[in-house]
């Protein structure tokens, strides 16, 4: 599935780029952003940055080493889920 995706899919290398300020003016949820450093969809440097910008209230969280975040490890998940458990405890 994953392999058909890829050939069948473009990507956009230009990610994140559909978000405008302006179209979430009015959110103010607390958010909490997880990025992979080598994710080669969604950069972490890149989504980190174009988050920040845009989004008032987003906590962010660079996995350093990480690919996309979907394919990890069980170990990894745990991480994820401490982090998000720490969020939302907040």
């Amino acid at each position: 599935m994953i392999r058909t995706s890829f050939h069948h899919v473009k990507v956009n290398l230009n990610m994140p780029s559909n978000v405008k300020k302006e179209d979430i003016k009015n959110y103010s949820a607390p958010t909490l952003l997880l990025t992979g450093e080598k994710d080669v969809l969604f950069p972490g440097e890149k989504v980190t940055k174009r988050a920040t910008e845009i989004i008032p209230n987003v906590e962010t969280h660079i996995l350093q080493d990480w690919g996309h975040l979907y394919f990890t490890s069980e170990e990894r998940k745990q991480q994820i889920k401490r982090i998000t458990n720490e969020f939302l405890t907040k």
